[in-house]
């Protein structure tokens, strides 16, 4: 049984450049300088010091030059939901086989976008499941842990995602 992306967000992705895996330790890849909480916002979610890096400006600069930030991210928001609770199921089950590929899809379209904290977390719960499956060992009760992390950093991906696209043009 696999995931399957709405094929909008698979042409959308398509276009889209890689991401280039010595930027994933770049401790200088921030929030755009210029983001500007609207009050809406404000209320609900602010970005506090320690989460300076959420996403990566050049990623979200280079879906823009092609006018596709809006469209990604509205399928980003649509996509999440179903794999957070496909990971979150797995983890319930302490099934591997379900964890690998829903952690692989979120991390994927995650590190698409420039989530880089999201990517590593889901990256990790990967490895994970991928250990369990090859080397037949359970899975590590740090699990939890992770998928916490994950539901967290996806708070603030949504929240910088939501703000990048009130600043388009």
């Amino acid at each position: 049984m696999g995931f399957f992306l709405p094929t909008y967000l698979v042409a959308v992705l398509k276009q889209c450049q890689p991401i280039n895996p010595g930027i994933l330790n770049n401790a200088d890849v921030a929030v755009s300088e210029t983001l500007q909480l609207t009050p809406e916002v404000e209320q609900n979610q602010t970005f506090p010091p320690e989460k300076s890096v959420v996403l990566d400006p050049n990623v979200i600069e280079s879906l823009r030059e092609i006018e596709a930030l809006e469209e990604a991210v509205e399928a980003y928001l649509e996509t999440t939901p179903e794999l957070l609770d496909k990971i979150a199921s797995a983890i319930t089950k302490l099934d591997a086989e379900q964890l690998k590929p829903a952690a692989h899809s979120l991390k994927s379209i995650s590190g698409t976008l420039g989530a880089l904290t999201l990517f590593e977390l889901c990256e990790q719960l990967e490895m994970k499941a991928r250990k369990t499956l090859e080397k037949g060992v359970a899975l590590s009760e740090d699990i939890t842990t992770i998928y916490d992390q994950i539901t967290a950093e996806l708070e603030w991906v949504k929240a910088a995602l939501q703000l990048e696209v009130k600043r388009s043009p």
